[in-house]
C-alpha cells in the first residue's frame, strides 16, 4: 500500500468511500452496538483496521491489548494513520527493566509511560482509544489522587514560587537539569528564565520568573528555541514515583 496515502487526515473515510462500503449496514456494527462489555480477538494484522472502524463508529473508551510492546507500538502508529490526529489516541508503554539492575526510572521508557498517563488524565473523562500491551497493563501506577495533587505543580502566572524550590521541586518530580531542553523531562535554569519540557504536553515552556514570582508562561519550539505561543497557566506532572 501506497505509504503516502497513510498520511492523509480520516484516511479510513476515504478508503470505505473507495470501496463503496456503509459500514452502518453491516454486522459488525450490529455486534459493536450490543449491551455490555464486549471483548473482541483479532489476529495482529488485523487489529488496526478493525480497531479504527470500531473507534469511528463507537463514541467510549476502548482499550486494546497487544502481546507485546513492540506490536502495540506498531497499532498505536497504524491507528493514527487510519484515523487521523483529531482523534485521542494514546499509548501506554511499558516500563523497560533490566534482569539485573532492576528497574531503571530515568529511561525513557518511564518517561513516555508517565507522559501517556497524564494525557489520558487530561482528557477528563473524555472517550478514548488505549493501545497497550499486556505486561503494561500488570505494571503498577500510582494512585489516581497522586496525579491531582502530590504528583502535581499547578502554575499561574502571578503565583508566587521562589527559583530554588522551584528547581528542587523539579529535581524531586524526576526532571533531568540540562544546558537547552530538547527532550521531554529535561528543565534547564538561566537566570531568571526556566525551560521545561513536561510529560502530558507537546511543546516544552519557558517560565519567566521575576522577584520570586511567576511573570510570563511561553510556549517554545525546542528545534530554534523560539516562541510560539504563551499561556497564563502550566500543569507539571511527576515523571518519578
Amino acid at each position: 500500500m501506497n505509504s503516502k496515502l497513510l498520511i492523509k487526515k480520516n484516511y479510513i473515510d476515504e478508503l470505505f468511500t473507495f470501496l463503496n462500503v456503509d459500514l452502518k449496514k453491516n454486522q459488525l456494527l450490529d455486534l459493536i452496538n450490543l449491551k455490555g462489555a464486549k471483548t473482541i480477538y483479532t489476529p495482529t494484522e488485523t487489529t488496526p483496521f478493525l480497531t479504527s472502524i470500531i473507534r469511528k463508529f463507537i463514541n467510549n473508551n476502548i482499550v486494546v491489548v497487544l502481546e507485546n510492546n513492540e506490536i502495540a507500538r506498531k497499532v498505536f502508529q497504524d491507528c493514527q494513520s487510519f484515523l487521523g490526529d483529531k482523534s485521542s489516541i494514546i499509548y501506554i508503554p511499558e516500563i523497560e527493566t533490566h534482569p539485573m539492575s532492576g528497574l531503571e526510572k530515568n529511561s525513557i521508557s518511564f518517561t513516555e509511560r508517565n507522559d501517556a498517563l497524564s494525557k489520558l488524565i487530561e482528557l477528563n473523562g473524555k472517550p478514548a482509544l488505549i493501545i497497550t500491551s499486556a505486561l503494561s497493563l500488570a505494571q503498577k501506577i500510582p494512585e489516581k489522587n497522586y496525579f491531582y495533587s502530590y504528583g502535581l505543580l499547578d502554575l499561574k502566572v502571578g503565583q508566587r514560587f521562589k527559583i530554588s524550590e522551584f528547581i528542587d521541586e523539579l529535581i524531586k518530580y524526576g526532571y533531568k537539569r540540562t544546558h537547552t531542553v530538547e527532550n521531554m523531562g529535561e528543565f534547564s535554569v538561566r537566570g531568571s528564565l526556566i525551560d521545561i519540557f513536561p510529560i502530558g504536553i507537546e511543546l516544552p515552556c519557558r517560565i519567566d520568573f521575576y522577584e520570586d514570582n511567576i511573570e510570563g508562561i511561553r510556549i517554545f519550539d525546542p528545534s530554534n528555541q523560539r516562541t510560539t505561543g504563551r499561556q497564563n497557566e502550566l500543569k507539571v506532572r511527576a515523571i518519578d514515583y
